[in-house]
């Protein structure tokens, strides 16, 4: 999930740097809010039932991720818990 706030806030950021004639901190302050823009999220928003969670096979979770890229760690654990 992103985090818009933080990305307009790091552009926001960067202008302000950039109005006050400081070219380097605002191209860190810019540089850092497109990292957030293009970052994928690792961990994830998907629910896993505290009862599944205790049985989780990381090798499982593991293969899944490499089969679908893209896919969370908590898309994994779920998915994988569930078969």
């Amino acid at each position: 999930m992103r985090k818009p706030s933080l990305i307009v806030l790091g552009l926001a950021t960067a202008g302000l740097l950039l109005a006050l004639d400081e070219p380097l901190p605002a191209a860190v302050a810019a540089l850092a809010a497109l990292w957030l823009a293009d970052r994928r999220p690792v961990i994830g928003d998907t629910p896993v039932p505290p009862e599944a969670a205790a049985g989780v096979d990381v090798r499982a979770v593991r293969q899944y991720r490499e089969e679908h890229p893209g896919a969370t760690i908590t898309e994994a654990v779920a998915a994988t818990t569930r078969r």
